[in-house]
């Protein structure tokens, strides 16, 4: 893999016009409409965003019980054809899409939960089946990858997409870490390919035996994407753009940054930058 291509969102009612505005906002720009379908791309450096609208995408049952859902993760594949035989060699589902005379072929194969995975050829553009609108320029905020998405799952299904992240993907276990949430521990799980460019983060609440279990939109209806990623170059320019755009931030509390002086060896300086831009360490 040479990548994330794109991702997919599914959307209903007004949720498309409100994230493509979320979306301009983050620096994207509206690139165009598919030919044939109600799905429009977003680009921002090698990131690419499509929002669904089409009532009978994939995911828009599921998408139902939200506005707003991660249907689709696009791969770039050396060999696309041969990663969704693979795939279905070892009893992944496919679910190959009606595709028009003059679009290109893209397999695909379902994830445990539901989420789509398409294999792209890696020389091939996924603006390739859009009709650039000349007008959708936006100034750019500097974000140039996805560095990895987050699945938000139970343990059980965190079980079940490690094996296949690793049988059928051929993603490598790489780093662990924990973290507290109001329900309990999140555990979280890292994979990685060789090149590092295709990362997905397992994360599973581990609650508390004797506490109410709660679980996140994406873990009610089978696990999916619970967060995605950007990577950038300079990550203190690109945050102070998207304030400037409006873009709202979760509140970090002050404790964190003094204790970040504690624990670390990061410069005085470099933690009140951080601090007056509410960047985690």
């Amino acid at each position: 893999f040479h990548g994330f291509a794109f991702i997919e969102v599914a959307v209903r009612d007004d949720a498309g016009v409100r994230l493509g505005e979320r979306l301009q906002q983050l620096g994207f720009t509206r690139y165009g409409r598919h030919r044939t379908k109600a799905v429009t791309l977003y680009r921002q450096g090698a990131i690419r965003v499509a929002v669904n609208a089409a009532a009978e995408s994939h995911a828009h049952g599921r998408s139902a019980q939200q506005p707003a859902y991660v249907s689709s993760l696009g791969l770039l594949a050396e060999y696309a054809g041969r990663a969704a035989s693979r795939a279905g060699a070892l009893l992944s589902a496919r679910q190959d899409t009606p595709r028009g005379a003059e679009e290109f072929e893209m397999p695909t194969i379902l994830a445990p939960g539901g989420t789509m995975i398409q294999f792209l050829p890696h020389d091939q553009p996924a603006e390739a089946d859009f009709i650039e609108d000349p007008g959708g320029t936006a100034p750019s905020c500097g974000l140039d990858t996805v560095d990895h998405v987050a699945m938000a799952l139970t343990p059980d299904q965190r079980d079940t997409w490690l094996l296949f992240a690793r049988a059928v993907l051929g993603l490598d276990r790489c780093e662990t870490g924990d973290g507290p949430e109001p329900v309990g521990v999140i555990r979280g799980i890292g994979l990685a390919n060789d090149n590092r460019r295709v990362r997905v983060l397992l994360n599973a609440t581990i609650a508390p035996s004797s506490g109410p279990r709660a679980a996140s939109d994406s873990t009610k209806v089978g696990g999916g994407v619970d967060g995605i990623a950007f990577g950038c170059t300079d990550i203190f320019a690109t945050v102070k753009r998207l304030r400037d755009n409006g873009v709202s931030f979760g509140p970090i509390s002050g404790n964190y940054y003094d204790d970040l002086a504690r624990r670390t060896t990061l410069d005085d300086a470099v933690i009140e930058r951080m601090r007056e831009l509410q960047i985690l360490f």
